[in-house]
């Protein structure tokens, strides 16, 4: 099989969504991270994932921003997503 990854810089991980930007603060992050820009999704369930597709939390959307403590996954790259939307990366860092 054949896997391509592509890696941004921290500073380019937003996404457009319909015309809206979801917006990832921190990025890198330690332990909790926020989304911003949620409006059009709530009630929907926020995925996170790593970049082979394993879900790591469920959860739904219930406030803009939205903030979740990611602190139990270990350091790398993953993504964030819910139905109908493009995945956003962020990046897990211990200090």
């Amino acid at each position: 099989k054949e896997c391509l990854i592509e890696v941004l810089p921290a500073t380019q991980v937003n996404n457009q969504i319909n015309e809206k930007l979801w917006r990832i603060f921190p990025n890198p992050v330690d332990h909790q991270i926020s989304v911003y820009n949620v409006d059009n999704y709530f009630g929907q369930t926020i995925i996170i994932s790593d970049l082979h597709g394993k879900i790591f939390s469920r959860s739904v959307i219930n406030q803009n921003p939205w903030k979740f403590n990611i602190g139990f996954l270990p350091n790398g790259i993953y993504l964030i997503s819910t139905y109908g939307m493009k995945p956003v990366r962020f990046f897990k860092t211990t200090e």
